[in-house]
C-alpha cells in the first residue's frame, strides 16, 4: 500500500516541467486491491486525493465511495475496472425496492460475475481476478455499506441520494381493491399508491 501525501500527488491539473504526470493505478491482490501511482508522460492522468486518503484506513469504504463518482476517461484501466465493480454494487442497491427493509445487497449472480470478469483489464495482479476474488470484493463492499449505513441518520434511499443525487432509487407500487359506491355495474375498483421514499 502506498501512503498518500500531498507532496507526491498531482491534482489532475498540474503538469511537471518535464511533461511527466503521476497517475493513480490499482494493483489487484489475492484478497482485494491496493493503490499505487505511476509516472506517465502525456496529458491523460487521473488522481483522487479523497480516495487515496480514505483507502489508507478503510480500503473498501474508499472503494464504495469511489463508485458513487462519475466514471472518468482519465482513469487507468485498472482503476476503471474497480470503479465499475463499485458502481454496479451501488446500482444493485438502488434498484432493490426492499432496500429499506433489508438494508443490504444480494450476492452476485453467476451471469453478473461473468460479465464483470470479462471486463477485467490486463494489469498488475490480473491473475488474482477470479470468481472468488469478485465474491471477496463484493462481500467487503457489502460490509462497508452496512457499516456506513448503520451510522447514517436517515433512510437507505436518503443515504444513497446523499452520496450522489443522480441515483434513481426504486420504490414500490401497491394495488388496493376499494369499494366503488358510484357504480352498481362495477362495485369495486383498483386503487394504486406508490410507496413514498422515506427521508
Amino acid at each position: 500500500m502506498i501512503e498518500p501525501s500531498k507532496a507526491d500527488m498531482s491534482t489532475g491539473a498540474e503538469k511537471g516541467s518535464t511533461g511527466m504526470n503521476t497517475d493513480l493505478i490499482s494493483i489487484f491482490t489475492e484478497n482485494g486491491y491496493t493503490l499505487d501511482t505511476e509516472i506517465i508522460k502525456g496529458k491523460r492522468f487521473y488522481t483522487n486525493e479523497k480516495f487515496l486518503s480514505t483507502f489508507a484506513a478503510h480500503p473498501f469504504k474508499a472503494l464504495l465511495d469511489f463508485g458513487f463518482l462519475d466514471k472518468s476517461t482519465q482513469m487507468s484501466q485498472s482503476l476503471m475496472f474497480l470503479h465499475g465493480i463499485s458502481a454496479f454494487f451501488i446500482e444493485k442497491l438502488s434498484k432493490n425496492p426492499d432496500i429499506e427493509i433489508v438494508r443490504t445487497t444480494s450476492p452476485l449472480a453467476n451471469d453478473e460475475k461473468s460479465v464483470l470478469l470479462q471486463k477485467a483489464p490486463y494489469a498488475i495482479g490480473f491473475e488474482h481476478i477470479t470468481e472468488s476474488w469478485l465474491e471477496c470484493i463484493w462481500g467487503n463492499l457489502t460490509k462497508a455499506f452496512e457499516e456506513d449505513l448503520s451510522g447514517f441518520d436517515g433512510s437507505a434511499a436518503h443515504y444513497l441520494l446523499s452520496k450522489n443525487n443522480q441515483i434513481n432509487v426504486a420504490g414500490k407500487v401497491f394495488f388496493h381493491l376499494v369499494e366503488n359506491k358510484n357504480s352498481i355495474e362495477y362495485p369495486f375498483r383498483f386503487g394504486i399508491r406508490k410507496r413514498p421514499r422515506q427521508f
